[in-house]
């Protein structure tokens, strides 16, 4: 291995043939070495074992058996004795510590000799040969861990930072305690030639985004003597090929005074070199004034670009006839006055790279002979709403053409081009690019893609700005391709997601385009699942592969599917064929798609623009994807084309029809997608994301073909216009009436569903509320379990099930009170004499819920009698009706168990086993929720019973138990022509004919069809939420990072992650259809929770019944897992809406992070889930789970940290404790600790109790610094720099569920630190006028000099800002040490500061006792807006700008800490502004400070110097007063 003088790896031509020889012979090596153990041999013990290297980001440096580069990890046994490696567990998440195990039935691959390796492949492929474990590792960083088979016991771990491509990462072979990089990966043997290290990351003082005033980068890494270079002009500080520096080196802050690209990297010799980093820096004012002569208005080609791109001139200017300054425009100031948030109105991609790259003799923009081929580049998107920002080294092309290659756009269409950002280690000729091989999707929030390997910035043609025809012009819309993408995916169909962004090329504006996802094969695979060599993926036909999917071609698959969907044509009746076709399409998928296209009247289309892929599995299916769908809403209407004429070949088949009718119905009625103004809707929220983005494209392209008369917003919101005015109020009738004309959708009219007589489309109904349908003709059929009523795949004719017993028919009925002869059951003519008559159901109700289902009322001869009620239902069957019966269908609402009987013969029982007696018992209940619906049973194999005649149907109801408050027995027997599932008539077994209104009592999913003279209707589907679910839900408890130090069952801990929930209300509410559609995945079946009662969720059910129990009440088990490091969550109910979305954090509270406290509601009736103070740990380790915990420990805030002492002059550290409460606490058991990892390292002795309102101390030297002391298990002392110091309840040595603690700063010599209550009710720890140790606190500490004064926002003039500050002190103040060698500071932000002033020390600047100083942004307008004399001292700050909105202003000395002379900051003073607007930062939900100050011409004046000024009590709008 050599290397470049700068660290870089030469990769030479020979160097990788080594490299990939090494590969195939280790790998060899395995195989070899495993093949010689052919006989079981006694195993040595696997703790030696160590994971011996990694490879993070395998690119193509080794390939797996099934040829992917996929990642790995390498076992090593560097013991003399063979080791067998099966039933270890590896995994990447230390909490989850069995996530796969070595498999124990493959000895061949899992015997490891002495000093041999296994290498087990990380790609989640667990079913492909060889070892394959269930995870992928993350090239951002992740962390390995081999388990022992007890999956307890950890052997070895190790956790990694971000990989670079085909480098592995392994231990020293000389030391193995070192971990090092390698650039000749080595699976299977030794570790050779590694890394000396890794240089740090560079750090930039300035973060890529948008300035206004010139500054000073400053460049930083930790590696010592690495060396930094930079560039600003686009390139790359390194050669590609060579990693030789070829930037300039770095020797101090590089100045950037207008849009730059500064592009660096770092190296040293023998070392692995940082990545190469771009921040772009945009100043508006010079993109607004681009490529334009200042004096002429004429453009002006930037220094270092051609003037003419080929055959035309290069095109480069912002048009000043737009947005020229100074009233230089055409539109009086228009869009002069708003471009600067215009360009900011949506987020930017700045794309990087060598200008020749772009516009040289070979340059990819302005060459077509380049096209297809790659270029190395650096992606930035800055957001300017969310500060969000990233940034990749990728490959860049031009877009167009099937793979890639070729254009569209035949130079120069149009001036402004499409280009593909590919994210991959290498390009295709090889050069890497230094970026990953998929970047994290932050891009398009609605996707579900979480990575990217390609995203397209589509310039847009058809109806832009920029075509040759006028009417294209003239209709300028740029949103109609992801519109009808958009349509697509609201269908449930599955299209690229997109967006809009600003995209500059080398820091020239280059106009506002459409950033959208590629629906190629690694698209699909995400989109769907599996991996995208799975995948085939065609563009425009069977002969645009993009990509073959494993095990032969895409255009043979393509060409198969549409050969069924001929032999669909070919015979329409067939079923077999139907569902061959739909065996290999997606059809819903497909109707979906169709809809979309056919609805915007796409033109250009289906001869081209589409994509669609299919994986190469059993069950894979083709699905088509939108693509370039310009040519739409433009008016023309067609309902009959489609890719490859599939549809047309489909439509002579009644079942696809109707599943067209379905989707339809769906789509164009009950506010679905295409209705109006549903669909306009849709087509507003794109308008509404570029409203103003539009400007930018005006000003850069508007005059790009009518260069005298640019074309505007104005225009563009004429054409949208007139497209919601004209086109979509029409459209859905226009489309829906073609598709009836087509026979897509019958004329017999779907139900429509009622709640309490009014109609009502699903939605919220309250518990009791009456479901009525209603259909213009023939019989409605439903369902309430969420199936068809209809038979797919059956052809209706005329119906002819007969109802053998009506529910609402003749019914006997007797509660025995000894036996009875058998002949009730079988004689029609049974003596009833003694029988309650009468007609419909049999039942009683004690409360309220059942009565409008029974007629006959038994309570008086049942309840506390008897358990049993007989019930007998005679009928008469006609021979004729007879002879065509086969099926028979059972339905009955019964509360709480039955046994049916059909001429005496047992047909159908529930809830009872064993031999019936006249007292019989339900061996379980039936809830009353579900008591209420129809239950169908099948029993069709019983039709033999019928006889021509007299007939009976019996029933032994029963009840639970003889007290039981209600009863219910219900029925109706229906009989059909043919054998059930497989009727003509097309009836389900479980559809119920439409009779009579039906009472809601929980959430229930509608499903009905009409059938009229053998023809079904379109189904009409709802689901209605009934009762206050979303009133009463709430969740209580969240354990979303366990520890196994809770219990022996460690292998499980992990897995027992749950959430709890519980009803807030008065009533019982069913759960049905509640989901969380956030955070975890789970979905509530029918569920009753009581009032106050609780519910959990469980990630693993065996491993939370292994800790817990089997007793509490879980509902099921969720998908995903809760995130350690805390997420989004979000409850909604069956119809969607939120009924809880909040986030919870990891930082909240260290015990809930991994020590096995759950996160519980202190009052989940009123706290705000997304507040850290509505939340506590659970009392004990392991949470409550199905109980509440409250009360076993004080109340948060009951126990404070209310005062220490780090830096004592003499003495002693102390740390005061006060008890808030009126009541004595007991603290005996309790722990303090100054170690977030060890928060048991002082143990309060028993006994020790703090009186109400009162206060203990504690002291170093006696108790938590004393060895002497037993509760002393680790003695510490305080950090006069500042630390953190924890306090935490304990009982019997173990960690209870009281946390509190308390963060503080550095301290001068003496001084005490404690809390302070603000106006606002808030506390801060601050710097105490004087120690007072078990008493209450003294008054902050002020001075000697405080901050009087904030311009943040002046009115008129942006640069007006200043900071005034005052010396109050007795003495003068000199703002630099000279002592120590430090100025004094001044920052607006402590991590990252915007503002950041160090005060000079030549000459050093000192202030007098009463004299003011200002600091301000540009001292000259300071002085001159306010008139200040010269006596008055001001210095600037230079660039950066205070928050208009809201921020904080320090002042800090210098603080010597160590011998060293290591430097921290020591806090003066310190303001935490807000501008009066910000009420959710603020526990009162008020802003109290002045808004007077924000823009309106007032400063913020400190109304007294001398108390606490970080108060907003303290603070008052004035007018602007500076140095005085």
């Amino acid at each position: 291995m050599r290397f470049s003088s700068s660290g870089a790896v030469l990769q030479s031509p020979m160097a990788e043939c080594l490299m990939r020889w090494l590969s195939i012979l280790c790998l060899v090596g395995i195989v070899s070495q495993c093949g010689l153990i052919a006989t079981p041999v006694a195993a040595a013990d696997p703790s030696v074992l160590r994971i011996n290297e990694i490879m993070a980001s395998n690119s193509s440096s080794t390939k797996d058996p099934q040829g992917h580069y996929d990642d790995w990890i390498e076992l090593h046994n560097p013991g003399e004795a063979v080791i067998d490696a099966a039933g270890l567990y590896l995994t990447d998440n230390l909490s989850e510590p069995t996530k796969w195990r070595i498999p124990t039935d493959r000895p061949a691959l899992t015997i490891i000799p002495p000093k041999g390796y296994l290498l087990v492949w990380a790609d989640g492929d667990v079913a492909a040969a060889g070892l394959h474990a269930g995870f992928r590792l993350s090239a951002s960083g992740d962390q390995v861990a081999l388990y022992a088979s007890d999956g307890v016991t950890l052997i070895d771990s190790v956790e990694f930072a971000e990989q670079h491509p085909d480098i592995s990462f392994g231990r020293d072979s000389v030391d193995p305690s070192q971990w090092r990089y390698f650039g000749l990966p080595t699976p299977g043997a030794a570790n050779t030639a590694p890394y000396l290290g890794r240089v740090a990351d560079l750090g930039f003082s300035h973060s890529r985004g948008f300035y206004d005033d010139p500054f000073l980068v400053a460049i930083t890494t930790q590696t010592a003597d690495a060396k930094i270079y930079y560039t600003i002009d686009g390139s790359s500080p390194f050669d590609l090929r060579t990693g030789l520096p070829v930037g300039t080196p770095y020797s101090g802050p590089v100045p950037i005074t207008t849009t730059t690209c500064l592009r660096a990297g770092a190296s040293q010799p023998g070392w692995l070199s940082t990545k190469i980093v771009t921040h772009t820096y945009i100043f508006l004012n010079d993109v607004i004034n681009q490529a334009t002569n200042p004096q002429t208005g004429a453009q002006v080609t930037p220094t270092g670009y051609p003037t003419s791109w080929g055959s035309v001139a290069g095109d480069y200017q912002m048009d000043p006839d737009v947005v020229g300054p100074n009233g230089k425009d055409r539109f009086n100031g228009l869009y002069a006055q708003t471009i600067r948030d215009d360009l900011r109105a949506v987020p930017t991609i700045s794309l990087v790279m060598a200008r020749d790259d772009w516009f040289g003799s070979k340059g990819i923009y302005i060459n077509q002979s380049q096209d297809g081929t790659e270029r190395v580049a650096s992606l930035e998107y800055i957001d300017p709403a969310t500060g969000d920002t990233l940034q990749a080294n990728c490959a860049i092309a031009m877009q167009g053409g099937v793979t890639g290659g070729g254009t569209s756009l035949q130079r120069w269409k149009t001036f402004k081009l499409s280009m593909r950002p590919r994210f991959k280690t290498h390009t295709d000729d090889g050069l890497p690019t230094g970026g990953p091989s998929e970047l994290e999707n932050r891009l398009f929030p609605d996707s579900p893609l979480t990575s990217l390997n390609t995203v397209v910035l589509d310039a847009v043609l058809n109806h832009s700005w920029l075509h040759a025809g006028t009417d294209q012009q003239q209709t300028a819309t740029y949103i109609q391709d992801q519109y009808v993408a958009d349509l697509h995916n609201a269908l449930g169909g599955h299209s690229p997601h997109g967006a809009y962004v600003h995209l500059y090329l080398d820091g020239l504006y280059w106009g506002m385009y459409y950033l959208h996802e590629r629906p190629d094969h690694a698209w699909a695979a995400q989109t769907f699942g599996g991996d995208a060599s799975e995948y085939d993926a065609i563009k425009h036909g069977a002969s645009g592969v993009i990509n073959n999917g494993v095990n032969g071609s895409a255009s043979t698959r393509y060409n198969a599917m549409v050969a069924a969907a001929n032999a669909v044509a070919s015979d329409p009746s067939s079923a077999a064929k139907y569902q061959a076709l739909c065996d290999l399409l997606d059809v819903d998928d497909f109707i979906a798609y169709l809809l979309a296209n056919w609805y915007a009247g796409n033109h250009d289309w289906p001869h081209k623009n589409w994509y669609a892929t299919h994986r190469n599995t059993p069950d894979g299916k083709w699905r088509f994807h939108s693509w370039d769908a310009e040519h739409t809403t433009e008016g023309t209407n067609s309902v009959a084309q489609s890719p490859s004429d599939i549809h047309a070949r489909l439509a002579g088949n009644a079942e696809y029809r109707l599943r067209f009718a379905d989707a339809i119905h769906r789509s164009f009625f009950h506010e679905g997608p295409l209705t109006h103004p549903a669909a306009a809707d849709l087509y507003k929220v794109r308008m509404d994301q570029i409203d103003r983005a539009i400007v930018g494209e005006s000003a850069r392209w508007g005059d790009n073909r009518r260069p005298t008369n640019p074309y505007t917003r104005a225009d563009w919101l004429n054409t949208q216009n007139t497209k919601l005015a004209g086109f979509f109020p029409t459209r859905s009738n226009q489309v829906l009436a073609s598709l009836r004309n087509a026979n897509l959708y019958p004329q017999v009219a779907a139900p429509e569903f009622r709640i309490n007589g009014a109609l009502q489309h699903g939605g919220h109904a309250a518990l009791g509320s009456v479901l009525s349908m209603t259909a213009g003709a023939g019989d409605i059929w439903y369902t309430l379990d969420g199936t068809d009523p209809r038979v797919p795949g059956t052809v209706p004719g005329v119906s002819s099930s007969t109802i053998l017993v009506a529910e609402d028919g003749l019914r006997l009925a007797m509660v025995p009170t000894g036996p009875i002869d058998d002949a009730w059951k079988s004689d029609p003519m049974f003596s009833s004499g003694a029988w309650q008559i009468g007609y419909g159901g049999v039942g009683f109700e004690r409360s309220t819920g059942y009565e409008r289902h029974f007629s006959i009322d038994v309570q008086a001869a049942m309840y506390g009698k008897n358990a049993t009620c007989y019930i007998r239902m005679p009928f008469v069957l006609d021979a004729g009706v007879l002879k065509n019966l086969a099926s028979l269908t059972l339905n009955v609402r019964y509360d709480d168990g039955f046994i049916a009987y059909l001429n005496g013969v047992e047909i159908q029982r529930v809830n009872f086993t064993g031999t019936p007696a006249w007292d019989s018992r339900a061996a379980a209940s039936h809830s009353d929720v579900d008591a209420v619906n129809l239950e169908s049973f099948d029993v069709g194999s019983h039709v033999g019973l019928l006889r021509a005649g007299g007939n009976v149907l019996a029933i032994q109801g029963l009840n639970e138990s003889p007290t039981s408050s209600d009863f219910l027995i219900s029925a109706e027997l229906i009989g059909g022509n043919t054998p059930t599932g497989v009727s003509s008539t097309g009836v389900a077994p479980a559809a119920v004919r439409y009779t009579a209104t039906i009472p809601l009592s929980s959430t229930v999913v509608v499903k009905s069809r009409s059938l009229s003279n053998g023809v079904w209707s379109a189904l009409n589907e709802a689901v209605f939420a009934v009762g206050p679910v979303a009133q009463s839900l709430r969740i209580s408890e969240i354990m979303y990072h366990p520890a196994s130090e809770i219990s022996d069952l460690k292998s499980q801990i992990s897995e027992a992650e749950f959430v709890e929930l519980t009803n807030i209300g008065s009533q019982t509410i069913n759960l049905h259809l509640v989901r969380f559609a956030k955070g975890i995945a789970f979905t509530f079946p029918s569920f009753d929770l009581a009032p106050g009662g609780y519910c959990l969720l469980v990630k693993n059910l065996a491993a939370f019944e292994a800790v817990y129990g089997n007793k509490l009440p879980v509902v099921g088990q969720y998908t995903g897992s809760l995130d350690n490091a805390g997420e989004m969550i979000e409850l909604l109910d069956a119809v969607g809406q939120v009924i809880q979305s909040f986030e919870y954090k990891d930082n909240w509270f260290d015990l809930t992070d991994g020590l096995g406290f759950s996160l519980t509601m202190r009052d989940p009736r009123t706290g705000d889930p997304g507040n850290k103070s509505a939340w506590r740990p659970s009392a004990l380790a392991g949470g409550s789970p199905g109980t509440d915990d409250n009360g076993l420990v004080p109340e948060p805030g009951s126990v404070v940290i209310n005062e220490i002492l780090s830096n004592p002059s003499g003495g002693s550290d102390w740390i005061e404790l006060y008890n808030t409460t009126d009541r004595s606490i007991d603290l005996g058991g309790w722990f303090l600790s100054d170690d977030g990892n060890d928060l048991t390292k002082y143990r309060i002795a028993q006994g020790t109790s703090i009186p109400a309102k009162g206060y203990i101390v504690f002291t170093q030297d006696q108790h938590f610094g004393n060895s002497a002391d037993p509760g002393s298990r680790k003695s510490f002392g305080l950090a006069k720099d500042g630390e953190t110091v924890y306090l935490h309840s304990g009982l019997d040595g173990i960690l209870t569920g009281y946390s509190e603690k308390e963060k503080f700063d550095a301290s001068e010599p003496g001084v005490s630190l404690g809390r302070w209550q603000k106006s606002t009710g808030t506390y801060n720890f601050v710097a105490l006028a004087e120690p007072t140790p078990g008493q209450a606190n003294a008054a902050p500490l002020v001075g000697p000099v405080v901050i009087t004064e904030i311009m943040y926002h002046p009115a008129d003039q942006p640069d007006a800002e200043y900071v005034e500050l005052l010396n109050i002190g007795d003495e003068s103040i000199a703002f630099y040490d000279a002592e120590k060698g430090a100025p004094w500071r001044l920052t607006d932000d402590l991590a990252r500061p915007p503002v950041e002033m160090f005060f000079p020390s030549d000459p050093v600047v000192y202030l007098l006792p009463g004299e003011y100083l200002i600091l301000a942004r540009d001292p000259a307008l300071i002085r001159a807006v306010h008139a200040l004399p010269t006596r008055v001292k001001i210095l600037g700050w230079g660039p950066g700008r205070l928050s208009d909105a809201a921020g904080k202003i320090q002042l800090s000395r210098p603080f010597p800490v160590d011998a060293d002379g290591r430097i921290e900051w020591l806090r003066v003073d310190r303001i935490s502004y807000s501008d009066g607007s910000h009420p959710q930062d603020f526990a009162t939900g008020s802003d109290p400070w002045p808004v007077g100050a924000n823009g309106l011409g007032m400063s913020l004046r400190r109304i007294d110097p001398h108390a606490y000024g970080n108060d907003p009590d303290n603070w008052q709008a004035a007018p602007p007063s500076p140095g005085r």
